[in-house]
Order: structure tokens, then C-alpha cells, then sequence
């Protein structure tokens, strides 16, 4: 099985390669905000990212229920033949400042953020990276990243990272996960 390898430096900088596409996987929010943390570099320098997943959001805006649908989605930007972006829809909420949000009639209740201020929901990452396997199907890939849903999103990273095995190492992806 393949393990993760940690380096230092900037994830949003591709490790081009010819013979496999690379993917930038990170985790955004159900209400389409793309405006702290790991999203601004990362639109700086892929708007294109940054359009595409307002776009996809945008249909589910209108009430709490739709955005629950948005849970584990992943909206893929393709760059160009060599770089994808993976906008996984892993977190509902986006800011702490909605952790009293009163409009939380419709929220599934198992988004709305743990005691712990933990706005990541582990299954819907799962299910984000079930769906990124399967839309890359016929394209030879591997994956780079910041430690994704465990800055803003408060999220674990040895939960994540379990994830990440069982669902990218032990089917031989390759996963680089990169901090500053």
C-alpha cells in the first residue's frame, strides 16, 4: 500500500507530470463562501476554481435543504490536461460565526458544528473523495493537498488522514499532503 508524503512547501503549486494528472484537493462549504484559509492563494492563482464552484453552489442556495444535498460533492475544475481542482463539499457552515446561526431550520443535524467548534463532517469528506475517484475513473491521477478540513474547519487530522488512506493509499493513489 501507498502512504502519504508529507513536504513542506505550497500546495497550490502543481507537481506537474506528464504521465498523470494532478489534483488539488481541499475542503469548502455548503453556502458557496470562498473567503479565508487555504482558497485565497489557491483562487489567486486558479480563478477559475474559484468561479466554478460559486457556479456549482449557486443552485442550492435557496434554502437549508438544498445545501444539505451539497454534502460530499465535489465540484472538479479542470485547469488544463495535467491539473484538477477538487472542491469537496465537506464542511455545511463556513465561519464560527455561524455556529448560532438561528436559520438552522433544514440543516441535517449532523452538520451543524460539534461543541468543539468542528465545522468538517468526516463523512461527507469520505464521500467527497468516493465521488473525486469516480470522476477521475479513466484518468491516471495523484493527489496534493493542504491538511484539509483542519485549519478553519477545526477538523482532526489523524481522522482525516485514516481517511485518506482507506480511500485514495490503499487503491495506490498517491497522496502528497503539504504544510507551510
Amino acid at each position: 500500500m501507498i502512504h502519504i508524503i508529507y513536504k513542506k512547501g505550497d500546495a497550490t503549486v502543481s507537481a506537474r507530470n506528464k504521465d498523470i494528472a494532478t489534483v488539488i484537493c481541499h475542503c469548502c462549504n455548503a453556502f458557496g463562501g470562498w473567503d479565508r484559509g487555504f482558497v485565497i492563494p489557491l483562487g489567486q492563482k486558479y480563478p477559475k476554481a474559484k468561479s466554478d464552484y460559486e457556479n456549482f453552489c449557486k443552485p442550492y442556495q435557496s434554502s437549508n435543504e438544498l445545501r444539505n444535498e451539497l454534502m460530499g460533492q465535489v465540484c472538479l475544475s479542470k485547469i488544463n490536461e495535467e491539473l484538477y481542482i477538487a472542491n469537496i463539499i465537506g464542511q455545511y457552515f463556513y465561519s464560527k460565526n455561524q455556529k448560532n446561526f438561528d436559520l438552522q431550520d433544514g440543516v441535517d443535524p449532523i452538520y451543524i458544528p460539534t461543541e468543539e467548534a468542528r465545522f468538517v463532517n468526516y463523512e461527507a469528506i469520505r464521500k467527497g473523495f468516493n465521488r473525486l475517484s469516480d470522476l477521475m475513473d479513466s484518468i491516471p491521477f495523484n493527489i496534493q493537498m493542504p491538511k484539509m478540513g483542519c485549519g478553519l474547519a477545526g477538523g482532526d487530522w489523524q481522522v482525516i488522514e485514516r481517511i485518506i488512506c482507506e480511500e485514495f493509499c490503499s487503491k495506490d493513489i498517491q497522496v502528497t499532503v503539504y504544510e507551510l
